[in-house]
């Protein structure tokens, strides 16, 4: 058990100082100071603090070899990312264990935490596979979009109705060079909206979650964020990482530079230059439930 004491973090747009008593990898109390602390106490002040950021990572799936995989996941590290959402593909519904199967066997070497969606085309979006889906703890699906008329005459009700015992997240994805782009989003999301199905939009690969995002996918309060019961995952920035720059968007703080202390539950993975993390550290998170603790502006 020891205090991070002091540190600056950004909350409610303004930057204030926070201490954090962690515990067994978890964030045990939060407050504004701690000065009847007489255990391990580490002062950070004058040194920003940003929770551990959560990223889309689908190339560490197409890592030829082990050597490849940690350069790849290396530079995840050093953008201080601690969870990496995949998002291996499916295009059959037989194909649906087997896909998640192979997907678990290329991140056992892991050390950051990850987290197993599914990309399938809309064709595939019907009640036997989101059943299926549900029972893999499947908690986010990203949809491949190519027709307007083929999202309308989707069975939405049903749809909806089978998402009612666990919300997946339902989250489109249109090609680049789709003439109709826009389109095929917009319909998309009136219809989820009319079926109050939680959607998102089209991923951006290596970006950090928003809140929002964290939120729909059960990965919050868990993840992204430093409360009461969050895993301990944290990004340490020096006053000459900073550059004396804070920006903020979406409750993330964003620095021009990588920060130089990388930590997740606890354990540090990245001191300054050098990535120190022990290949299998990182766990496999099944998510009990999507949107358990949605903000009530994104509920629908």
């Amino acid at each position: 058990m020891y205090l991070l004491d002091r540190a600056v973090h950004l909350h409610e747009d303004s930057l204030q100082s926070r201490s954090y008593l962690i515990e067994n990898g978890q964030v045990r109390y939060v407050t504004g100071n701690f000065k009847k602390w007489k255990q391990k106490r580490s002062v950070l002040e004058g040194i920003a603090l940003e929770p551990g950021r959560v990223m889309v990572a689908n190339r560490l799936l197409d890592a030829a070899n082990f050597t490849s995989f940690r350069e790849q996941q290396a530079t995840f590290i050093e953008k201080g990312c601690t969870t990496v959402i995949v998002l291996p593909e499916a295009d059959y519904e037989r194909q649906l264990e087997a896909v998640m199967k192979r997907a678990k066997h290329s991140l056992a070497s892991s050390t950051l935490d990850y987290v197993i969606g599914l990309s399938i085309p809309l064709s595939l979006l019907r009640c036997s596979v989101v059943r299926r889906c549900q029972k893999m703890k499947i908690p986010l699906l990203q949809i491949k979009l190519t027709s307007c008329r083929d999202i309308q005459q989707l069975p939405w009700s049903h749809i909806a109705q089978t998402l009612m015992s666990y919300p997946i997240l339902l989250i489109p994805s249109v090609s680049e060079g789709a003439a109709d782009q826009q389109m095929l989003l917009e319909v998309w999301e009136q219809c989820c909206d009319s079926y109050h199905i939680h959607t998102a939009p089209p991923l951006i690969e290596e970006a950090p979650w928003s809140k929002s995002l964290l939120q729909k996918s059960g990965l919050y309060p868990e993840k992204g964020v430093l409360l009461h019961g969050s895993d301990a995952d944290y990004l340490l920035f020096s006053p000459e990482d900073r550059g004396g720059t804070v920006a903020s968007k979406d409750g993330f703080v964003y620095h021009d530079n990588n920060p130089s202390v990388v930590v997740i539950r606890g354990q540090i993975i990245k001191e300054n230059q050098m990535i120190v993390g022990k290949p299998g550290y990182g766990r496999y998170l099944q998510i009990k439930r999507p949107g358990r603790f949605l903000a009530i502006e994104d509920a629908t």
